[in-house]
C-alpha cells in the first residue's frame, strides 16, 4: 500500500506491517524485479545525493533486514 510518501508492507505470516520511507520504498520497488545491487546504489547516490559508500551501507544493511524478516527471498 502507498500513503503519500510511505509505502506499507504486511506480512501476511507474522500480521506484522512494515512502514518504509521514501528510501526503503525505492529499495523494496527495486527488489520487485531483477536487479543488480550496482544499479541499486548508483540509484540511491544519484536520488538522495549521498555518496556511493553510504549508498551501499544502506542498501545491504535493508536488504539484509528484508531477508532477516522473510519479506523477499533471493536466489
Amino acid at each position: 500500500m502507498d500513503f503519500d510518501s510511505v509505502k506499507v508492507l504486511f506480512h501476511t505470516g507474522t500480521r506484522i506491517p512494515y512502514i518504509l520511507n521514501p528510501a526503503a520504498a525505492d529499495i523494496w520497488d527495486f527488489c520487485s524485479r531483477p536487479r543488480r545491487m550496482d544499479d541499486i546504489i548508483r540509484y540511491l547516490a544519484e536520488e538522495y545525493g549521498i555518496g556511493m559508500a553510504t549508498a551501499k551501507k544502506d542498501a545491504v544493511k535493508f536488504i539484509n533486514e528484508l531477508e532477516k524478516r522473510k519479506l523477499v527471498e533471493f536466489e
